[in-house]
């Protein structure tokens, strides 16, 4: 039994409650709507058009089809850009749905791995190619990365704890890891955590340059696959201690059972190589490994507890490979069943929140989503428990991992609610 469960079975480490979710996805905004896409099996992509790319790199999976209006008077709407508008959106369905009244107890902590880039551009490119006298002095607040945390406070009331992570692909968990430490630290009641990332053309453009766009579609673990379909979106979970969220009458929707990360050397705009050669284990891969037997022994949890692993696999070559070699070691060869939400809503970097907020939801409804497109699976991914069907299934624990390139691999264990 590790210091962490020692000290929770005394009281010391208090327990830590999923009360609220919030998500605005490819699917619109609403848990529910992005949940019932993925047991579709479809893919819901969008055609960017000839100004991003020619095909077959021009596909994409925008948040668009959702009006902020309903959320948000128009005389604000205003005043916020197109990342905070889908964090703030994401904020108000979570904070309504865990029933927590909003206070200078409740913070906020939000992933995100590159802002609001496509502000950011068009206003620094208004100071050097244009007379600066006439940049726009409204973009200016949306340039820096803070902003989607700051609005979302602004717009909600929340006047606690704020802070802003940004680690490229694992933005969205090390914001809820932050927000665990914050709230059993007891720097507030109540933390609004998770990521939100836009879809931009800079983004776009570099991922081309890069050779990381699928050819068309993503095929995450499979033969044939080349790269990824970025995506945007918000997702955000309300997260406080359990007894709590039971003193006020909160629902727990799901506990954060286990949290753990690692370092480790990799390229910086790739995940590099990763098999073992005799003894000796590749630092990509052993940081993998070493966050997620962190969160599992923060969980008190032996591997076969575990009933599904939600995954990063995204249809990169090397990270797909990374994290099923990862998984191998962690797993010992079992075939844990293994999901992935992108290949129907694309990636971006904090999207480890999706993957988070989807696990609270197979959690409370017993379902379990696929892993789409189709096509073979590649022998050289070893992932043998690779849900390809909507299934409904016993699920008790949820493993959700996410690699960062350029070092750092994060892991969550979620455990389902008590009601």
């Amino acid at each position: 039994m590790t210091a962490d469960v020692e000290n929770a079975s005394r009281g010391l480490c208090p327990r830590i409650a999923v009360t609220g979710v919030g998500v605005v996805s490819a699917a619109g905004a609403g848990v529910d709507q992005c949940f019932e896409s993925l047991l579709s099996g479809r893919h819901l992509l969008c055609d960017l058009g000839q100004a991003w790319a020619a095909p077959p790199h021009n596909l994409g999976a925008a948040a668009g089809d959702f009006d902020a209006r309903e959320w948000i008077p128009p005389r604000r709407l205003r005043r916020i850009n197109g990342l905070s508008r889908m964090a703030v959106v994401a904020g108000i369905q979570a904070l309504r749905q865990s029933g927590m009244e909003s206070g200078p107890q409740t913070g906020v902590v939000i992933g995100t791995g590159l802002g609001a880039l496509a502000d950011t551009v068009e206003f620094i490119g208004q100071l050097l190619d244009e007379d600066p006298s006439l940049a726009n002095p409204a973009l200016f607040p949306a340039t820096v990365m803070n902003v989607a945390a700051s609005q979302i406070s602004i717009e909600l009331g929340l006047q606690g704890f704020n802070t802003t992570v940004s680690h490229k692909e694992i933005s969205g968990e090390l914001a809820l890891m932050i927000a665990v430490q914050a709230l059993r630290l007891g720097r507030a009641d109540g933390i609004l955590c998770g990521g939100v990332d836009e879809l931009s053309r800079a983004t776009h453009h570099g991922y081309r340059r890069l050779g990381g766009l699928a050819s068309g579609v993503a095929r995450p673990y499979r033969r044939g696959r080349d790269g990824v379909v970025l995506g945007e979106g918000a997702a955000l979970l309300l997260i406080e201690q359990t007894d709590g969220a039971r003193a006020r009458g909160g629902t727990i929707l799901a506990e954060v059972a286990g949290v753990g990360a690692a370092g480790g050397d990799r390229p910086l705009v790739a995940w590099g190589p990763t098999i073992e050669s005799g003894r000796k284990v590749g630092p990509a891969l052993e940081a993998g490994v070493e966050a997620a037997t962190r969160a599992l022994e923060h969980a008190g949890l032996d591997p076969e507890e575990i009933d599904l692993v939600i995954g990063q696999g995204c249809g990169s070559r090397d990270l797909d490979r990374l994290e099923a070699q990862v998984l191998q070691r962690v797993f010992a060869g079992r075939a844990v069943p293994v999901t992935s939400p992108h290949g129907t809503l694309g990636t971006w970097m904090a999207s480890g929140s999706l993957r988070l907020a989807t696990a609270v939801e197979v959690l409370r409804s017993g379902r379990i989503y696929p892993t789409v497109t189709g096509g073979e699976l590649d022998p050289d991914v070893p992932v043998a428990g690779l849900v390809t069907d909507t299934r409904e299934a016993s699920v008790g624990t949820v493993l959700v991992c996410g690699h960062a390139a350029g070092g750092g691999s994060c892991a969550v264990v979620l455990a389902k609610g008590e009601g």
